[in-house]
């Protein structure tokens, strides 16, 4: 009788059981088959051996629970698991059902395996420290970022249970969650009454606001990115967050200002400190976010330093040179050109103003605060959204300080700027492998086209 396949012979003359693994369970980099003596020189002995590996690893690698943990360890995990069917073949005779000389055991996928798939299976404590840490690794989230991820993280922990296993979240758990987020009261751990109950308590508490649509989605988006990941690593099989948000009305959505609101806020800037913007923070803080479309904490974490001129253009550097500049992303670091209007109300004898007070490092908008958590900007944000929109009867749900951001935006598009400039200018996310890689930015010139594009 032919040997099969996966029946090798040593050149001392010893079989070994050697079956390839399917590409589904490889892992790049780790050897692609499991092999294991069979511990005999006899040609009938080790193919009836061989024949009862095979049954148990074919039906190991269809097992569901296989295919959701890690590559890295299969093969070793298979290996050990034959090596226990082997021991218990040699001390009772066991062989294949179509050994009838032989008692009948071993027809299913022994327990010890399905035990050792469920011991090996990674906690979402365990995923979620190790996604957190490459993210943070790889600059893709600035603190303040990471901050709002934890939040995100500490509801689906909450409800799930920190060592609940990542496989084992499916569908099924996802529907939960996002339901439970539906629930959910906003700031549920700063407020009095939600703050010191569990989760299941929380959402029982009447008389609070519960979390935005946007809120939702963040959560959401969330948990989806993390599922990805996880899923890209081996440590689950699906990503039961992929398309489970909820749709939201335009009313709902971070809206710009009109023009006529545009207009508003300028004439009541250019009353100085004779009106609301009655602090240097506030009047510049807002006619640098007018005219660059940054975000609030770029803006307020700038330094004198961050005030430079080359070839003749002056731009703000936004940039990560000391620790408490919280970035949103990777992209956030970027040049942008200051625009004529804010050179012409006296950006830069404004600077010499703070330069002039000899403080290492000190900020642009030099009487802002650092808090934990919300970096530099939570100053303005709190007077532009609460003390400035509110006395001038614009205060509404769908904009704010970053709706600024849009309406420069905006203004860039609907005058033909390129789109590849936009993302460069405002600090999002290059589209593309050509952008990413090959794409090494644009000249100050090209970008002062852009910002110089945006009139109010």
């Amino acid at each position: 009788m032919r040997n099969p396949t996966y029946l090798i012979r040593s050149r001392h003359h010893t079989f070994y059981f050697r079956y390839p693994l399917p590409e589904a369970l490889r892992c790049s980099g780790k050897t692609p088959y499991v092999k294991l003596s069979l511990g005999t020189c006899e040609p009938k002995q080790a193919r009836h051996l061989a024949s009862l590996l095979e049954y148990h690893v074919t039906q190991a690698t269809h097992h569901p629970q296989l295919h959701s943990i890690a590559r890295s360890g299969i093969a070793t995990m298979l290996r050990d698991y034959l090596i226990k069917v082997l021991h218990h073949t040699h001390t009772e005779a066991v062989l294949l059902p179509s050994q009838t000389q032989y008692p009948v055991q071993h027809t299913q996928v022994a327990p010890s395996l399905i035990l050792s798939l469920k011991q090996a299976e990674i906690s979402l404590r365990t995923v979620i420290e190790n996604y957190m840490a490459e993210m943070m690794k790889s600059g893709v989230w600035g603190k303040r970022a990471v901050g709002q991820v934890e939040d995100c993280f500490g509801v689906l922990t909450d409800f799930l249970g920190i060592d609940c296993g990542i496989a084992s979240v499916g569908f099924a758990q996802a529907r939960q969650v996002k339901e439970l987020l539906t629930q959910l009261p906003a700031n549920r751990n700063k407020k009095r009454e939600t703050r010191d109950l569990p989760i299941a308590e929380q959402i029982r508490v009447e008389g609070v606001s519960r979390l935005s649509i946007a809120s939702i989605n963040k959560h959401l988006i969330t948990y989806s990115g993390l599922f990805k990941w996880a899923k890209k690593q081996g440590y689950t099989a699906d990503n039961p967050f992929a398309e489970m948000l909820l749709k939201e009305t335009i009313t709902q959505k971070r809206q710009q200002f009109t023009a006529e609101q545009i207009r508003r806020i300028l004439a009541e800037l250019d009353k100085g400190s004779d009106g609301l913007a009655n602090t240097q923070y506030k009047y510049w803080g807002a006619l640098i976010a007018l005219y660059t479309g940054a975000r609030q904490n770029e803006i307020a974490s700038l330094t004198t330093a961050d005030v430079r001129e080359e070839n003749g253009v002056w731009y703000f550097d936004i940039n990560r040179d000391d620790s408490t500049k919280q970035l949103k992303t990777k992209a956030a670091v970027r040049r942008v050109p200051i625009h004529s209007e804010l050179l012409r109300r006296g950006l830069l004898d404004y600077v010499t103003q703070v330069q002039q007070m000899n403080q290492s490092g000190i900020r642009l908008l030099h009487q802002l605060t650092y808090t934990d958590g919300m970096g530099w900007g939570r100053k303005i944000e709190r007077w532009f959204n609460g003390v400035f929109l509110e006395t001038l009867g614009m205060k509404q749900q769908q904009v704010s300080f970053h709706s600024l951001r849009h309406n420069a935006v905006t203004a860039m598009r609907q005058a033909g700027i390129d789109n590849h400039i936009v993302r460069a200018l405002v600090g999002h996310e290059r589209d593309g492998v050509t952008e990413e890689i090959y794409h090494h930015g644009y000249t100050l010139e090209q970008l002062q086209k852009g910002v110089e594009a945006i009139r109010h």
